[in-house]
């Protein structure tokens, strides 16, 4: 494909093309926003560490509360340390748009990302993390109270 003025240009007749990229529009007028919202969910969800620990140390016996911290912690690393760069790396390669190719003939590094694909897939998944952790917490609390009435 050739491309003129941001645009496919068709391959024939008399056209020509500028090496490098099109221009982009600004992100300065959103990026406030995405920062307040941001800063909100982040407020947020942090307020969940306290209940989280409440909760764990109200459901174990005592003597069991340091074990019942460390599994918990253990469990947030193996659960989330580990596999989230293979998925999150896994979904932004989706967004490349041109891959770039090593000496030797192999695929290499991505080169040109969609950016606006790259947004979505990126924050989509963030958003759809957190919410499937609020359901849990939800789905735990209702346990909870009920088993405590």
């Amino acid at each position: 494909q050739v491309f003129h003025n941001c645009s496919c240009v068709e391959g024939q007749g008399n056209s020509s093309a500028v090496l490098g990229q099109c221009q982009r529009e600004s992100c300065a007028k959103a990026f406030p926003y995405f920062l307040a919202l941001q800063t909100a969910c982040a407020f947020v969800l942090a307020l969940g560490g306290t209940p989280t620990y409440m909760i764990m140390f109200r459901s174990v016996s005592p003597d069991l509360k340091s074990f019942a911290v460390g599994i918990e912690a253990l469990g947030g690393r193996v659960l989330g340390g580990l596999p989230a760069p293979i998925y999150f790396g896994a979904l932004i390669d989706e967004t490349c748009l041109k891959w770039g190719t090593k000496s030797c003939g192999g695929s290499g590094s991505c080169r040109v990302y969609d950016t606006k694909e790259f947004r979505n897939v990126y924050l989509g998944l963030v958003a759809g993390l957190r919410a499937g952790c609020c359901l849990l917490y939800i789905v735990l609390s209702v346990l909870i109270i009920k088993r405590f009435k």
